[in-house]
Order: structure tokens, then sequence, then C-alpha cells
């Protein structure tokens, strides 16, 4: 993992990295956090000339977890639902979910999402519009059932959960952003009594691998340009281009809902 960030600044306000990482998430999730501490902690020896006391480490080091940005997939419930492709039980991947929320919540760990909750999978495994975006939200108010029941504060974890849609050319996906974040929205504020922070709903799309077509591979771009353009106009906070019939494939900003939202 050191190797692998050599030479990146993973503190610095533009680099945040993104874990498309299920079952081993905690795993590979701790791997980068320490790695991100030691690249701090050595850039601060570097700048003093000299090892760092032991104080002087756990203060670089608080500063590194509420500093550093990015997002870990890490949603068990849509392996078991699109991928099956799970490898520790629900039940257990459930608990290493709540052990990550826990240590961000105890280290202020504010800026990276501790899942992305996922409907793209459910969605390229036959799910239609509607049924992917039912299947998603209960799968994120699953885990706020979860998180709460842990005994987490509302507020503490609500704006580290992200979402991941799938996008179509059917009618449903120009508002499934914004049907989403309205039900998210009322939910959280009336039966949770979540904060204006916890309710709002980041989502990131990713245009349809399962719509394009070998046998009318000329018309793959447009329909991919299409569904960018529809989530773009359906305010998705990012957004990734998904040609599978041709080497391309671009990540998007877009200009109307801004970049990721600072938490």
């Amino acid at each position: 993992m050191k190797k692998l960030y050599e030479g990146f600044d993973l503190c610095h306000p533009s680099t945040s990295v993104s874990m498309t990482i299920n079952g081993p998430a905690p795993i590979i999730l701790a791997m980068y956090m320490n790695t991100a501490v030691d690249q701090q902690i050595q850039r601060k020896e570097e700048e003093l000339g000299r090892p760092l006391t032991d104080a002087e480490a756990e203060e670089v080091q608080a500063y590194t977890l509420q500093t550093v940005r990015g997002t870990v997939q890490a949603d068990i419930l849509k392996e078991d639902q699109g991928q099956n492709t799970c490898i520790f039980s629900t039940e257990f991947a459930l608990r290493l979910m709540g052990d990550i929320q826990a240590y961000f919540i105890d280290r202020k760990v504010r800026n990276y999402y501790s899942v992305s909750i996922s409907g793209y999978h459910i969605a390229e495994a036959g799910a239609n519009p509607i049924s992917q975006l039912a299947f998603t939200l209960a799968n994120g108010f699953t885990y706020i059932e979860y998180y709460l029941s842990r005994g987490m504060n509302i507020d503490d974890f609500a704006p580290n959960l992200s979402f991941f849609f799938s996008n179509g050319l059917d009618p449903e996906y120009t508002v499934i952003g914004r049907v989403a974040r309205r039900i998210w929205a009322t939910v959280m504020r009336d039966k949770y009594g979540a904060n204006d922070r916890s309710q709002k709903l980041k989502y990131h799309i990713q245009t349809s691998g399962r719509s394009l077509h070998a046998q009318e591979i000329d018309f793959n771009d447009i329909r991919t340009t299409l569904q960018a353009l529809m989530a773009l106009q359906d305010n998705c906070n990012s957004c990734i281009l998904m040609l599978t019939m041709k080497p391309s494939r671009h990540l998007l900003k877009n200009p109307c809902a801004g970049q990721w939202p600072s938490k």
C-alpha cells in the first residue's frame, strides 16, 4: 500500500481515494489509513529533522484521520442481492461495517465515506429503476437501524454514508436522484430526527453497462452520452461513463452539483 501511494499526498485537499471493495473492505481500509498516517509522520519528521515524540505522533495521526478524503464501497447487502460474491457471512460483515463506523466516530473521521450504498450492481443483476431505488434505500435504512442498535447517534454517522446508482434510458432515470433525496430526507427528518446535514443524500452515478450492445456498437457512445446528461440534469454529485464496447472510461464531476460535498 505504501508503494502504491508513494508520491501522493493523501492529506492534500484535492486527493480523494475511492475503493471499489466490499468483503475485505475493513482490511484494505485499515491498510490505507495506516499508510496515510505513516506518510504524514514521515513528512513531519523530514520537516523537523528528527523522530517525533509519542505525543507528536498521536497528534499527526489525529490530523491525518480527520483530513483524509475518499470512499470505501463496503456494501455487503448488495453483495448478497446483486453479486453473490460474499466472503464473510452477512452478520459478520455487518459487524465489521459497524466497527468501521464506530472507529470513524471515535476518531472524528468526517471526510471519508464508510460505505457507498450501491444500487448499480442490483440494477446490473436485472432490477428496473424503481426496484433498484427501493432495494438501495432499504439497504441504507437497514444500516441506519443497525448502527442505531449499536448505540451510535444518527447525526454522528449519517454524513459518512453515500449512495451509488446505475443510470439508463428509462424515463424513471431522469428523476431517480431527486426521488431518492426526497425519500431519504423525509424519513431521516420525520422518523429519525436527523439534522439538516444528515438528511442530505450524496450519490454517484455510473452509466449502464447492461444497456450497451455489441450488435449496435456505433450507438453506444450516444446511449452513454444521453445517460450521462440525464444524470447531470438530475444533479448527481459525480458520474462515471461506462463504455464497455470501446476502450474509454471517463470520470466527470457535475458542474451543477459541484464536487463531492465537504462534510
